[in-house]
């Protein structure tokens, strides 16, 4: 028969010293994880176009840059559909009106930057 000190031994090692097996059993039934994932679309409504450029579970940075964009009176707009089976591809999503511009989101982007800095000189 073999003696060991519980107080300086880790669970892990007593299972590896004594050769035993453990399953850890689990009362909660199994449920998947379900994260909603969205497509971040931008348009640009004064040309009449849009891009997908990207997808994610959260969309509030997305929502507070088009707000952004906006109060600093650019004619952007953008929305965040989920994705789905019908839409797995951001090649399938079309809009109606609006033509795809690639680069449209750094665009935009970079031009919300000229318009930030310049009122920010004035202060």
């Amino acid at each position: 028969m073999m003696e060991l000190d519980l107080r300086t031994k880790s669970p892990y090692s007593l299972v590896k010293i004594m050769n035993l097996k453990v399953t850890f059993v689990s009362t909660e039934p199994k449920r998947p994880l379900m994260y909603s994932k969205y497509w971040f679309i931008i348009r640009d409504d004064s040309k009449r176009t849009f891009e997908v450029f990207g997808q994610g579970e959260n969309t509030n940075s997305f929502d507070n840059k088009m707000h952004a964009m906006q109060k600093a009176g650019m004619t952007v707009s953008g929305f965040t559909p989920p994705v789905t089976n019908k839409n797995s591809s951001k090649d399938t999503i079309k809009i109606s009106g609006y033509t795809k511009e690639a680069g449209l989101h750094e665009r935009l982007s970079k031009q919300y930057q000229a318009i930030a800095m310049r009122s920010e000189d004035h202060w």
